[in-house]
């Protein structure tokens, strides 16, 4: 989406700053006075956020001030006792540190990230020994524990209209299918993301209508083996040192973690 109103930059900026690590501006951008939160509203939307001067890849950080231009002529407000102006002064503060904002398909925005860590698995010793075809078993507190991959991935929209019926449904649910990341690029195999729950914050937009931020979390585990990659539905049989389905005593395999079709 274009930024939607007009609008130039004030004379003295951009305003730059160089880091080892990193790149910061500041713009100074001025319009009409009524055009102001509009002007505010677009230059945060993907597509108007990156920083024009330079292919440093900065983003829109925050809008930290609005004010009137100074010496510009004041008139009396839509309401007794309030100001209006003619012109205003947007103050846009990028960097390239901080979380990258993109859009959904659907026109949503929304951030991503993810944090891994590992877990262990203890593996029966006395399935195993030092060498093969009978060799000497392993004593107490000997042999090797088993250290697997898992993650916590985030999927943060960040001004929804309403909220999903998913985030009181889904919460133990599974992947059906392989679905991919908006932002990160990656891919998790069917049932290796579990939905975990999301954390609700309702708040007003710049427009002043009311939003929703949603943090939807999930957690992955790849539950892998020399034979695939099995995901939530598969668990650790000790006994045998390998993940293995569970079944019902009348012999119906089950999956505790229900596959669903994913549409975060």
């Amino acid at each position: 989406m274009a930024i939607s109103v007009a609008y130039y930059e004030m004379a003295g900026w951009p305003r730059e700053l160089v880091f080892v690590d990193a790149f910061a501006g500041e713009r100074k951008l001025i319009c009409a006075w009524g055009d102001r939160a509009t002007l505010a509203n677009d230059i945060l939307s993907p597509g108007n956020n990156v920083y024009p001067y330079n292919n440093s890849g900065a983003l829109v950080s925050h809008v930290p001030k609005i004010r009137p231009l100074a010496g510009g002529k004041e008139t009396q407000g839509a309401q007794i006792h309030m100001a209006s102006y003619e012109k205003a002064v947007v103050t846009v503060n990028y960097s390239t540190k901080g979380r990258i904002v993109g859009v959904t398909p659907g026109g949503d925005l929304i951030s991503e990230w993810m944090s891994t860590g590992s877990t262990f698995k203890t593996l029966d010793r006395t399935q195993l020994a030092w060498a093969a075809n009978d060799g000497e078993p392993l004593r107490p507190g000997e042999g090797p524990d088993k250290i697997e991959p898992v993650a916590n991935y985030v999927l943060l929209y960040n001004s929804l209209p309403s909220l999903p019926g998913s985030v009181l449904t889904s919460p133990g649910t599974v992947n059906s299918e392989a679905v991919s990341t908006y932002l990160l690029g990656l891919t998790f195999a069917a049932e290796t993301l579990m939905y975990a729950g999301s954390n609700i914050t309702r708040s007003l937009n710049p427009q002043g209508a009311s939003a929703f931020q949603v943090r939807q979390k999930f957690r992955y585990r790849a539950n892998a083996d020399e034979f695939g990659v099995h995901g939530w539905n598969y668990f650790w049989r000790t006994k045998k040192n390998k993940y293995e389905q569970v079944f019902e005593a009348g012999g119906d395999r089950i999956k505790p973690f229900t596959p669903i079709a994913f549409n975060f």
